[in-house]
């Protein structure tokens, strides 16, 4: 990620996402884990999106 870059608001974009009935997708950067990836670079991450009731719920992979 470029530092003159501002990162993006994902909780709003996430929750905005959330439309229930529907699945949206999501791409962003995001850290490994620090047991697969010791130097904790970012890299692409895909998160499904829904909401169900007043529930935002969703699901990702790393790319």
């Amino acid at each position: 990620m470029d530092k003159a870059t501002p990162p993006k608001p994902l909780g709003q974009e996430i929750y905005a996402a959330g439309q229930p009935g529907k699945i949206s997708e999501v791409s962003y950067t995001w850290v490994r884990p620090k047991d697969v990836d010791p130097e904790q670079k970012p890299v692409g991450k895909v998160s499904y999106i829904t909401k169900v009731g007043d529930q935002v719920c969703g699901v990702g992979y790393y790319k």
